[in-house]
């Protein structure tokens, strides 16, 4: 049992004075004298004054003792008695990384506004909305650039957004293309691998992966570690062979290819996806403070009838 307001108990000292008080008053010098001669008589009257005096005695540490219980009670409850209690928290999410293609092909308008813009504001709108799940952001051309680890802070995922530019990859001339694959396998290097929770990416890219890791195989790979992948795909030109690649991720993870025509469309897609794959999680232990004040509510009132009658038989019967 612990007290919120634990700095009133230092007023239990006053109870200790108040103890001392009454009991000056329980033995204070109160006898009467008695004048005559009769042995007889005075012997009575000390015999009943003794039995009295007694029981008087008896009834005054009851009640004393009674007044002494009640003051401490109603200090402990003025001081708001708590108790931990642990909870079982169960909280509905999952880990999200979203994969954004940042290549300048990206900047084409067969998308309104453009592909890049586009996928930014379906990006915004999906991390802006409340939401149990940890979301990370990795920006990829020839190479990976993670700008945001799994957070629930998902402001952060808005605010990097802005930092996106050429000049934050490093690329050697071996690297010039878009390398979906080697995306893919460094999206599933940022989930922790002691997790519970379902494991997602979404994929956002324009085109085929043209340098790094084979997109198939680390299409498997990130099969194998227990993670879905979502692919939209962000061009409506039709080119030929340029969505095989995408069309492959779809059937290793048995989801549609997404195609979003606009912003709109996108944002749809990024709400369906997070339909999608719910699980539960459940955090055990979580310790909360709690007040209880019904043990000493139950002793007032076991008390207090009981001091009450103690009171009236002090009063009209050893007054």
């Amino acid at each position: 049992m612990q007290f919120k307001y634990d700095f009133l108990i230092i007023l239990l000292p006053t109870l200790v004075i108040l103890g001392l008080l009454l009991r000056r008053l329980l033995f204070r010098n109160s006898k009467k004298v008695y004048y005559t001669s009769n042995i007889k008589l005075i012997k009575s009257i000390n015999k009943h004054n003794q039995l009295k005096s007694i029981v008087k005695f008896v009834i005054n540490i009851i009640y004393y003792s009674q007044a002494f219980t009640i003051v401490l009670l109603l200090i402990l409850l003025s001081a708001r008695p708590q108790e931990a209690i642990s909870e079982d928290i169960t909280k509905e999410g999952i880990d999200i990384i979203i994969l954004l293609d940042s290549s300048g092909s990206m900047d084409q308008e067969d998308i309104v506004p453009s592909r890049r813009e586009a996928a930014y504001e379906a990006i915004r709108t999906f991390v802006s909305k409340p939401s149990t799940n940890r979301i990370g952001l990795i920006a990829f051309l020839g190479s990976t650039a993670p700008l945001v680890p799994l957070t629930y802070d998902h402001s952060l995922i808005s605010d990097s957004l802005e930092l996106i530019t050429f000049d934050l990859f490093t690329i050697r001339e071996e690297e010039n293309g878009t390398a979906v694959g080697d995306a893919l396998i460094s999206g599933v290097s940022r989930f922790p691998k002691e997790s519970d929770r379902t494991k997602a990416i979404i994929l956002i890219t324009d085109g085929e992966s043209t340098t790094g890791v084979d997109l198939e195989k680390a299409g498997l790979y990130t099969k194998e570690n227990n993670v879905t992948v979502y692919p939209l795909f962000m061009s409506r030109t039709n080119e030929a062979g340029s969505k095989d690649g995408m069309l492959k991720i779809a059937e290793i993870f048995d989801v549609p290819l997404y195609e979003p025509s606009t912003s709109e469309s996108m944002n749809q897609i990024l709400n369906d996806i997070d339909k999608l794959e719910k699980n539960k999680i459940e955090t055990r232990g979580n310790v909360v403070m709690r007040d209880n004040p019904q043990p000493y509510l139950y002793l007032i009132g076991l008390t207090v009838p009981f001091f009450l009658g103690t009171s009236i038989i002090k009063k009209y019967v050893f007054s």
